[in-house]
């Protein structure tokens, strides 16, 4: 269901690729590190009540000052966290750093770059925390970025020096930070800590940067399935070589705007127009900001209506067979079954959040197997909801339509936009969404209100939930959700 926050990917596994520094830090080797403050290095890792910067001593073996730096962080998690509990502690990943860099989030010595994850938060289970970035000039420091990211006990973060003067930020592979500055341009890269002592980093490395980019993926490796108002595409993955970093995502294009990332080899565009033809590009990117060649894929949509028929859920129009909550759509074939679980209920009127299912979770064709389903938490294919509502891009910034998902799976798309107000062009949804207000009305004067979205890397990301549910008696239902698993 709806997800507040990013669902933390797992760190991939670089078979090739080697750090340069890989310290556990049980002990502080001063070989390795030059330590300023007061810090203490034992099983469970560095920690520090008082501040303590380790910054490499050790050379990039290319003998630039790109690299990547590393932590894996130990973070206490409180007995009872049903309320809000706050580690006081900052982590730091230092680059481009002097020899006397330091900082514990107050005061600073020497010059850097630092990114630090600030006093992560527990509640109801779930961790969030601050992560800044910052540029320290021999101790004069400016914010360069300030975000909220999710945390949990042993997440890594991860943060690059490229060309170009361009920094990136990664908690466990998702990309929550990015600016260029040139105020430095060398310097070691390097670790720190200051607060709790129960907290701790347990590892620390370093690495060279990747200067190769990944080969393109060639156009014969892409297969598409082409329909009047979208296309399916999938692909091999990219190589990032012998000794590459490793793929990180694809960016894609079509007819020249950005569309979004990738983060997996399979993209649809579900905003096309019949009788159209269409140039998608993509590039594959590694974790260090390096890009292949273009891959290019022309498309061109057949007439309207043609092509594939799939038709989720139940529709006033549709005609279905069944009983005992299942319905199959004698014109798609689409079994949906449907568990009506509960009811909020107001004075006057009520809303049902219906437990559904619908078979046309995959499909296979000439192009191959295709993937529509998700796991939003209740199994492959599952809903539990009263409704849902999500944007559809034609491109990085611009919402094309906005499909509306009712208790049974039914998708409703309403693609005519009148100044933020969008209507729907197919029969049996006679609504309006009022994106200005983010309300969808009804024929009767009720409405609800989705003030509720998931968003990250969640299977639902980006789709919206219903907060408040109102007729026109201004009687109310009140919908909260708990916070994701992320």
């Amino acid at each position: 269901m709806r997800r507040l926050i990013p669902l933390i990917a797992a760190v991939p596994v670089f078979a090739a690729y080697t750090y340069y520094v890989t310290d556990p830090l049980t002990s502080i080797n001063a070989t390795n590190w030059q330590q300023n403050g007061t810090g203490a290095a034992a099983s469970n890792g560095l920690s520090s009540s008082s501040g303590v910067s380790l910054i490499s001593k050790v050379n990039v073996p290319d003998g630039t000052s790109q690299y990547e730096a590393t932590a894996t962080l130990n973070i206490p998690v409180p007995a009872s966290n049903t309320f809000p509990t706050t580690v006081n502690v900052s982590y730091f990943l230092y680059l481009e750093a002097t020899q006397n860099a330091f900082t514990d989030g107050n005061t600073a010595t020497g010059s850097f770059y630092a990114f630090q994850v600030l006093n992560p938060t527990w509640v109801n289970g779930q961790c969030t925390a601050t992560l800044n970035g910052y540029l320290s000039q021999n101790g004069s420091v400016s914010q360069l970025g300030n975000t909220q990211i999710p945390c949990y006990n042993g997440m890594t973060i991860r943060a690059v020096a490229t060309t170009s003067n361009q920094f990136l930020f990664y908690v466990n592979g998702i990309h929550n930070m990015y600016f260029v500055n040139n105020g430095l341009t060398s310097g070691k890269a390097g670790v720190g800590i200051a607060g709790d002592t129960n907290a701790s980093i347990t590892l620390a490395a370093i690495g060279a940067l990747d200067r190769t980019a990944p080969a393109a993926v060639p156009t014969t490796q892409v297969s598409t399935s082409v329909f009047w108002n979208r296309v399916d595409m999938q692909w091999q993955g990219a190589s990032d070589g012998a000794n590459g970093i490793g793929i990180w995502g694809y960016q894609m294009y079509r007819d020249g705007a950005y569309v979004g990332l990738k983060r997996n080899t399979t993209f649809s565009d579900n905003t096309l127009q019949p009788n159209t033809t269409y140039l998608f590009q993509f590039v594959a990117m590694d974790w260090h900001a390096n890009v292949s060649a273009v891959t290019t894929v022309n498309v061109t949509t057949p007439p309207l209506y043609q092509g594939d028929i799939w038709r989720t859920g139940v529709r006033p129009s549709g005609n279905y067979w069944g009983s005992m909550g299942e319905n199959i759509d004698l014109l798609s074939g689409n079994l949906n079954f449907n568990l009506p679980l509960l009811k909020a209920q107001s004075r006057g009127f009520g809303a049902t959040f219906t437990l559904s299912y619908n078979s046309q979770q995959w499909r296979q064709d000439a192009a191959g197997q295709w993937k529509h389903g998700v796991d939003s938490g209740y199994g492959w294919g599952w809903k539990l909801q009263a409704g849902a509502l999500t944007p559809l891009y034609s491109d990085y910034w611009t919402i094309a339509k906005y499909v509306f998902i009712d208790s049974t799976g039914t998708e409703y798309y309403f693609d005519q936009n009148y100044s933020g107000v969008w209507k729907s062009s197919q029969g049996g949804m006679y609504a309006e969404y009022d994106a200005n207000l983010k309300r969808l009305y009804f024929t009767d004067g009720s409405f609800w209100q989705f003030d509720s979205t998931s968003s990250g890397t969640e299977e639902d990301s980006g789709t919206s939930y219903p907060t408040l549910m109102q007729d026109t008696n201004g009687n109310q239902i009140l919908i909260r959700y708990k916070q994701g698993v992320g």
